[in-house]
């Protein structure tokens, strides 16, 4: 059960994922082991549109991301694009 809600802002301590599982794929005809971390993930956006005189247009007016492993999840909201990308690099950023 995910319990906890977050602004973009705060990243907690994310050593979320356990133990890295390895896959093997065929990957241009040799066999290839990948790491992955057994994390669940969601993003959604919501969005609407608006009709002026002669044309129509849509945007994004918020966004979530829900980050879950076993019993350990975090929920991160935001309103912008750059919110997103920001936390998207600093995600990146950690587990790199």
């Amino acid at each position: 059960m995910i319990e906890y809600t977050s602004r973009y802002r705060y990243i907690p301590e994310l050593p979320l994922g356990g133990k890295p599982v390895t896959i093997k794929k065929i990957v241009n005809g040799e066999r290839v082991s990948f790491d992955y971390l057994p994390l669940y993930c969601g993003f959604d956006i919501e969005t609407t549109n608006v009709i002026t005189d002669t044309s129509k247009s849509a945007y994004m007016y918020h966004w979530q991301l829900a980050i879950a492993s076993g019993e350990i999840g975090f929920i991160f909201l935001g309103r912008r694009w750059d919110m997103f990308i920001n936390l998207y690099q600093r995600i990146c950023s950690f587990y790199h």
